[in-house]
């Protein structure tokens, strides 16, 4: 076989019978890998002994730091997502193309680096060494600058520059309330004596203090709890309390325990009220609060906090985490203030039962008798109102609607002259909640939400369309309820 190998090679002839084609291939495979075996060869040689590759992470490192700071600049990236703008795709990919570059070419120096220490060839690890001190030193002072314009740096992004409010456009603007802030003189949490946050707030002055070797139970609600059509009851009536918002969250579906402000219902972001300031009727002058119930019976804090140490901190101030099952329900509750005793504890734990207990009393399919007064509110219509909140850009709403069946609410924004959507994700995931809703359309339900819009500068005012979107639980098409213009601003750093 050899000698026809060769003879092949030579151009001879080959006896009849021999496989000529499979000698062909062969040959040809013969020459792909000893010209592949050629290139191996000469990229080792480039890389253990030439110079050239030396520039590759220096390079590299210099043309992403001079895309990150372009970047930050403002020049490519604009607010809002947009799918057309395909060249802020481009840019973006070319930046982890050369970021890639820059991290694979610092392994393959490295690695070229111990192999020449390896081999005493100290004279080429030396250069190889400076290139990777250099490309570590350019790389440092890449991160420094996106970390100090990351905090320090201006966040204007100019979305609202040249935008000018359309003529005759039919807008409102935000109500403005004395008391918004943590720090405010003016407590806005100040309700009815009889209102859930003024009996939870006064409990410290009242004497309620946590009996601490008592389990902690609600009875009430872990009976309520025991069958699927009470869980079902219990959840119907949630969303439909003016005072307690049902939302779906990465770990389960949530019910949180909302405060009034100014007599509305009323959110934040994390679900945390809290007040440092001067005591007024009764409330204390800093407090720290939350309570939630996880409809699906998982924890809603994070991990980190699975501990959940209690007593005093650095500051003196006593807070405690409270987490238990009741039932399927798990209540979660965060107390924070400068008197021992955890006293809005023990005061949530007995208004909760008094609560949970009303619902049970009551019929299944008149579980709408324990709510109050103000559920369900009759003759007005569906609307949407916006509240300024600590900074501008941030914003509390209220919505009243009935969707006539089980789903889920939550806002759209677009700027009104171009119909750019503003904060898109971001805002659904914000203002996303489950609805009250009834079967009689003149009936509406409240909801409150928090959340911030991101495009724009402060006192760049410019109109925005906001709408009110409906998810159905059953499926089906998302519908609009209502749309409303607002003069806004965006939120900066």
């Amino acid at each position: 076989m050899q000698d026809q190998d060769q003879d092949m090679e030579r151009g001879q002839s080959v006896p009849e019978g021999t496989d000529k084609v499979g000698i062909a291939d062969k040959r040809d495979a013969g020459v792909f890998l000893r010209c592949w075996r050629t290139c191996l060869r000469g990229l080792r040689g480039y890389l253990l002994h030439g110079w050239w590759p030396l520039l590759v992470p220096i390079v590299s490192a210099i043309c992403f730091g001079a895309m990150v700071e372009i970047a930050l600049q403002g020049v490519i990236f604009t607010p809002g997502p947009d799918p057309t703008r395909l060249y802020e795709w481009l840019y973006f990919w070319c930046m982890v193309l050369f970021f890639a570059l820059l991290v694979l070419s610092s392994g393959a120096l490295l690695l070229v680096m111990l192999w020449q220490l390896r081999r005493r060839r100290f004279k080429l690890a030396l250069g190889q060494l400076l290139t990777l001190l250099l490309t570590a030193f350019l790389c440092l002072t890449i991160f420094a600058r996106v970390v100090f314009h990351g905090f320090w740096g201006p966040s204007e992004d100019h979305f609202a520059d040249e935008l000018v409010i359309p003529d005759g456009l039919d807008y409102a603007v935000p109500i403005v309330e004395s008391g918004i802030g943590p720090f405010a003189n003016d407590n806005i949490y100040s309700e009815a004596p009889e209102s859930f946050q003024m009996q939870v707030l006064r409990a410290p002055q009242d004497g309620w203090r946590l009996d601490e070797a008592r389990p902690l139970a609600v009875p009430a609600l872990a009976a309520l709890t025991s069958t699927g059509s009470g869980r079902q009851v219990l959840e119907n009536y949630l969303a439909a309390h003016p005072e307690w918002l049902v939302t779906d969250e990465p770990q389960g579906r949530f019910a949180w325990r909302c405060f009034r402000a100014k007599g509305r219902p009323m959110t934040t972001r994390n679900h945390y009220y809290f007040f440092s300031a001067k005591a007024d009727a009764g409330i204390p002058d800093h407090f720290q609060y939350r309570l939630g119930l996880s409809l699906s019976g998982k924890t809603g804090w994070p991990g980190s906090r699975a501990m959940m140490e209690s007593g005093p901190d650095k500051h003196g101030v006593m807070r405690k985490w409270t987490s238990f099952m009741a039932g399927a329900v798990r209540v979660e509750i965060y107390d924070q203030s400068k008197v021992p005793g955890y006293a809005m504890t023990a005061r949530t734990l007995a208004l909760l039962e008094e609560e949970m207990a009303r619902l049970a009393a009551v019929a299944a399919d008149n579980w709408r008798q324990a709510l109050p007064a103000d559920a369900g509110v009759v003759g007005s219509k569906p609307d949407l109102q916006l509240y300024q909140g600590l900074q501008g850009g941030i914003y509390h709403a209220t919505w009243l609607c009935n969707p006539g069946e089980a789903g889920v609410t939550y806002l759209r924004a677009y700027e009104a002259s171009r119909g750019t959507r503003l904060s898109a994700q971001r805002l659904e995931e914000a203002t996303a909640c489950r609805m009250g809703w009834s079967e009689q359309p003149n009936e509406l339900f409240c909801a409150p939400a928090e959340f911030t819009i991101y495009e724009g500068d402060w006192g760049k005012f410019y109109a925005a369309r906001f709408e009110l979107w409906f998810r159905p639980d059953a499926g089906g098409e998302e519908r609009l309820i209502l749309s409303k213009h607002f003069k806004i601003e965006g939120w900066m750093r």
